[in-house]
């Protein structure tokens, strides 16, 4: 009995020790559950629920009842086996020096994309001047984010239908195109549309760097592989508004998108010669079969129609008008198709409705939500602070950013070990969103006109320790809460939540700024006196565009004026975010911290401590 307990002991122990890489496989040939498979057998409760009743049933009606209810559960049976069987497919160990390359790659891959996402805010009002843009402008973002918004649902299953290889190495080039599209635009909608597309490419390349890395370390060691690469996106977030000033300062905005081409072609090298192939265990014809094409089609329609009314609304559109009516109906009854396709459809879904069953898994993606809110506008807004109230210059708008992403950066990597040391991310998770919490509650409440430089450079460095300690650990505290086979899904569907919170958020964003400065124009009794009407004009022309106040002559309060105008818009966005954040902090608390073991590790666990059980209590 001694050595029977000693024994059991040790399987329990090396069970918890079991990589999340470990692959309890189904069979290649046909879907089927081994008995080793680390996933429920779908069909096995039918029997003793059913026997259960066979007092009370008659034999025909039993078998009727079995058959009725094992028919029902064979959708999710294939559902899952096929999911499995793609997710698995993409496990890979990896010598050291191999892990290494993977990291640079990848690294790599998120530094040009973000470089792409955050040097525009520094760029647009130069565009919008050119371009003749200046009430449309902010559809550069919106726009961007709507499509990384739309494609990223399609990701997850992409990459595991055809291989993370060639759908990343896709969008790296694709990216590259469409940059140089950008920088050769002539009119608003085209450098609108092209904006969209990099977003298109943008969405890809963030989730697929995240899921490839997952792929090839355990996640345990994901905290501190995954900090990594949140730095190279702080270092990203800090090239980008760098390279874009360099270039409005002394050269033009066209020639920032020309280098951004040679730049992201030049790292597609790296991914190709780099980067592992893994094959896919279905067929071409079953490739093409499993995508959710539906899924995709009313995702895409819903997001689009319900989105250009929020970004327009009251500045573009009355928002009584038919139009903004009839996008709202169309666009909300799409998501709901959406919604059914989802749960009841799609043979494999982008988003499988099976994730929403762990209440700390919704909470997480209820929390990018609400980040993406924030996180995205924040640097637009800073500009119009440093650039517009402060009339800093570009380059110096730049630096300040740096007080932003350095901490972002380093707070990254270092909480990346923190949870890998100690097994734990919740503790992260709640200090970072302090910070958030007090960083943006002081924006909201005590930033003005004169606040002294070191006094908004110290709560940018508390918004970027906030990001950089809640980016990717929430994504750890995400994987511990799913199965492996379901990594890429939970992946591209939290950040799809983040990029459509994105989406929300710069909309409401530039609806709440809009609204405030058309208010104020119209109701504030110094800019509408007869002297200022030339001014009222110029800034009824300039909404989202920086103001140059060498175009126009202004007196001191004249361009006093101005400067609380634009900080009172400013700061009422701040106030919508403070609150957002906020519950994001108070949802962290209801996290449950399962450690950094995957819950397929988790399920073994379970079955080994059952296990440890029978024999004593047989002997």
């Amino acid at each position: 009995m001694a050595n029977n307990k000693n024994q059991v002991q040790k399987n329990k122990k090396d069970d918890w020790h079991t990589s999340d890489r470990s692959v309890h496989s189904l069979s290649s040939d046909n879907g089927n559950y081994s008995p080793t498979s680390d996933e429920p057998r779908p069909l096995e409760p039918v029997k003793s629920i059913l026997s259960a009743r066979n007092d009370v049933d008659e034999p025909n009606n039993h078998d009727y009842q079995e058959k009725e209810f094992n028919e029902q559960l064979k959708p999710m049976a294939t559902q899952q086996s096929l999911s499995k069987k793609l997710g698995d497919s993409h496990d890979k160990l990896l010598s050291p020096k191999e892990l290494k390359i993977i990291l640079l790659a990848m690294s790599l891959s998120l530094m040009v994309s973000f470089i792409d996402q955050n040097g525009i805010a520094i760029v647009l009002p130069y565009i919008a001047d050119e371009l003749n843009a200046q009430l449309t402008i902010s559809w550069a973002g919106t726009s961007q984010l709507i499509a990384n918004c739309c494609f990223q649902l399609l990701y997850g299953r992409l990459a595991d239908i055809f291989g993370r290889k060639y759908v990343l190495l896709t969008c790296i080039l694709l990216l590259g195109f469409f940059d140089l599209a950008c920088g050769l635009a002539k009119t608003d909608a085209q450098f609108f549309v092209f904006r969209a597309l990099t977003g298109v490419a943008n969405g890809g390349v963030t989730s697929l760097a995240m899921v490839i890395m997952s792929d090839h370390v355990t996640l345990k060691e994901r905290g501190k592989y995954q900090g990594y690469l949140t730095s190279f996106i702080g270092i990203g977030n800090a090239v980008g508004p760098f390279l874009a000033s360099a270039f409005t300062t002394y050269s033009n905005w066209r020639n920032y998108y020309y280098t951004l081409f040679a730049i992201v072609t030049a790292s597609s090298g790296i991914i190709w010669w780099f980067l592992p192939y893994s094959h896919s265990p279905i067929s071409i014809k079953e490739k093409l079969l499993n995508i959710d094409y539906f899924g995709f089609l009313f995702s895409s329609v819903g997001l689009i129609l319900v989105l250009i009314p929020i970004n327009g609304g009251g500045l573009t559109f009355a928002w009584g008008s038919p139009k903004v009516i009839v996008m709202f109906a169309v666009g909300g009854l799409s998501l709901v198709a959406f919604l059914f396709i989802e749960w009841k459809v799609a043979k494999l879904p982008m988003v499988p409705f099976r994730l929403f069953k762990s209440m700390s898994l919704v909470i997480v993606f209820t929390q990018c939500f609400f980040f993406g809110m924030c996180y995205y506008p924040l640097f637009y807004y800073y500009t119009y602070y440093f650039e517009v109230v402060k009339d800093l210059k570009p380059i110096i708008t730049a630096c300040f950013f740096l007080c932003v992403v350095i901490p972002h950066a380093v707070m990254s990597a270092v909480s990346g070990k923190i949870v890998s040391k100690t097994g734990h991310y919740n503790p992260v998770i709640w200090a970072g969103y302090t910070f958030w919490v007090l960083g943006f509650s002081l924006l909201a409440g005590v930033v003005k006109v004169s606040t002294p430089y070191y006094g908004i450079a110290l709560i940018m460095v508390l918004n970027g320790l906030g990001q950089g300690m809640t980016f990717q650990n929430t994504l750890i505290a995400a994987l511990a809460h799913s199965k492996q086979q379901d990594r890429a899904v939970v992946i591209s569907t939290r950040n799809v939540l983040r990029s459509f919170g994105g989406s929300f958020g710069m909309a409401f964003s530039s609806m709440i700024f809009a609204t405030s400065f058309t208010k104020d124009l119209k109701t504030n009794s110094f800019i509408n006196q007869s002297s200022n009407g030339y001014l009222k004009k110029y800034l009824q022309e300039h909404v989202y565009s920086k103001v140059d106040f060498t175009q126009i002559s202004v007196d001191a309060q004249q361009h006093l004026y101005v400067q609380e105008l634009y900080m009172k818009c400013t700061k009422n966005v701040f106030t919508f975010w403070a609150p957002l954040i906020g519950a994001c902090y108070v949802g962290s608390w209801f996290i449950r911290d399962r450690g950094v073991a995957s819950k397929s590790d988790q399920d073994r666990l379970a079955k080994a401590e059952k296990e440890a059980q029978s024999p004593e209590q047989k002997v």
